[in-house]
């Protein structure tokens, strides 16, 4: 790389235990990949907690906190200036309400395979749920995060 290029690894857990960031300057980029979730369009957003529902949260807010121009991610591209921080506010908020929400029904007598199933649904019709041969890993997945966050003490 040009020596005036650097690259610097952050750790951004909580997607998964291993999740990290690439973080480019000047140009002032993260490439995060999955690891802070996803951006389907102007208010939609929403992460996959696979490791550690407060990881996630501190891996938000530290990004959050770097002097950046933009994020890459995963599936969805590049944001930039004020979408990026709104998508980076948004995305805490809705990781909050989702566990929130996965607690509350639970606490209710729901039981996790109904709360998956109902949340499928939801997510299939906000057309943010993979078809074809990702559909059964995702369902998976989700199944695991309500594990995951049913199993967490939530404050």
């Amino acid at each position: 790389l040009d020596e005036e290029i650097t690259v610097s690894l952050y750790e951004t857990s909580g997607h998964t235990e291993d999740s990290s960031c690439y973080l480019i300057k000047p140009d002032k980029l993260v490439y995060a990949g999955d690891s802070l979730g996803y951006y389907g369009g102007r208010g939609v957003v929403g992460c996959m907690v696979n490791s550690n529902y407060y990881d996630l949260l501190a891996s938000i807010d530290r990004v959050s906190a770097m002097d950046i121009i933009g994020i890459v991610l995963g599936h969805s591209g590049a944001i930039t200036g004020e979408l990026m921080l709104k998508y980076l506010s948004d995305t805490r908020i809705e990781l909050e309400r989702f566990a929130s929400n996965i607690k509350d029904r639970i606490s209710q007598g729901q039981l996790q395979e109904a709360i998956t199933a109902s949340i499928l649904v939801e997510m299939s019709d906000l057309k943010i749920t993979p078809d074809g041969p990702f559909k059964s890993s995702h369902e998976a997945l989700l199944r695991d995060m309500i594990k995951l966050i049913a199993n967490t003490e939530i404050s």
